[in-house]
């Protein structure tokens, strides 16, 4: 009996973390993204963030480096670490 009730808890926890996970890459793929003037964004500076991104994250940053080297509206996204 002991071993089924640890086995729950168990299962409890796991099910929480899946949560909390979930909520933490919202708010990463929220913050990652940040408006700046076209012409303080930098290429290789891009280059260098899309290399340490999640894989999640890879395509976001390709779109947004796309956007910055045509510029359009006068504004550029670019991707932040951090």
């Amino acid at each position: 009996m002991a071993e089924l009730v640890k086995d729950i808890e168990k299962d409890g926890e796991k099910k929480k973390k899946k949560k909390k996970k979930k909520k933490l890459r919202r708010r990463e793929a929220r913050s990652l993204f940040v408006l700046y003037r076209a012409n303080s964004c930098v290429r290789t500076a891009l280059n260098n963030t899309v290399a340490g991104l999640p894989a999640r994250l890879k395509h976001q940053a390709r779109e947004v480096e796309q956007k910055c080297q045509t510029g359009r509206s006068g504004f550029a996204a670019c991707c932040l670490m951090r």
